[in-house]
This record gives structure tokens, C-alpha cells and sequence, in this order.
């Protein structure tokens, strides 16, 4: 079993055998924001996900061919203008589709839903 939670502003990750004994708990990201990311395995057991990082960054992260984490900053935000809420991703393939909401700092009735399409290029 595999469990993703924040701790001090951190992502982390227990992995569990039957047991329940943790037999291995790492951090693999900084700065996030609250809850504000979401994690998906794919079909060859790798894990990918997407997070709000504190400064107005939304980081794209993943497992490579040796499982090795990989990060990439996916696109920046004015966050003292906006709030970037409920992230959502997608892979199919190669491609990721990425769905949020944006959420005006001042004016708590203003939002809109945003959907991103990335190739998994550079």
C-alpha cells in the first residue's frame, strides 16, 4: 500500500508491506499549498501527479523507467491575485490533461475552470 500526505508543507509518501510496518517514507516535494494536489498511478505502477507549491508554481511530477522522481514546473501563477484549487490530471500515454479552478484572491465569487494539455515534451 502507498500513502501520499502533506506534513509541514511537504508531499510525502509511506510505502506499507501486509505487515503494516512502513518500510520506506520519503518527501518528494516542497512548499505545497494545503491539500492542493492530486496523484494517479499508471499502468506500469509508476506514480504521477500535479501540485500547488507555495509561490505561485504548479509542478508537474513523476516516476521515470527506474522510478527515479522527476519535477517540472508546469507554469506559474500571480498568487497574490489568485488561488489555484482542486487540481485534477490525467495521463493518457504520454500526454497529461490538467483541470483546476482559479479563484480571485479578492472577490471570492469570481473563479474560473481552466483545462491544460501537455505533450510531455519539453
Amino acid at each position: 500500500m502507498i500513502l501520499f500526505y502533506i506534513k509541514d508543507s511537504n508531499l510525502c509518501i509511506k510505502e506499507f508491506r501486509y505487515t503494516n510496518k512502513t518500510i520506506k517514507e520519503r518527501k518528494i516535494l516542497e512548499n505545497v499549498l494545503g491539500n492542493d494536489y492530486c496523484i494517479k498511478i499508471d499502468t506500469k505502477d509508476k506514480f504521477y501527479g500535479i501540485a500547488s507549491c507555495k509561490g505561485g508554481k504548479v509542478v508537474y511530477m513523476y516516476e521515470d523507467e527506474n522510478f527515479n522522481l522527476i519535477t517540472k514546473n508546469l507554469f506559474d501563477y500571480d498568487d497574490e491575485k489568485y488561488l489555484v484549487k482542486n487540481l485534477y490530471i490525467k495521463k493518457y500515454e504520454k500526454n497529461i490533461h490538467i483541470m483546476y479552478y482559479v479563484q480571485d484572491t479578492n472577490n471570492r465569487k469570481i473563479w474560473h475552470i481552466a483545462s491544460h494539455y501537455y505533450d510531455g515534451n519539453n
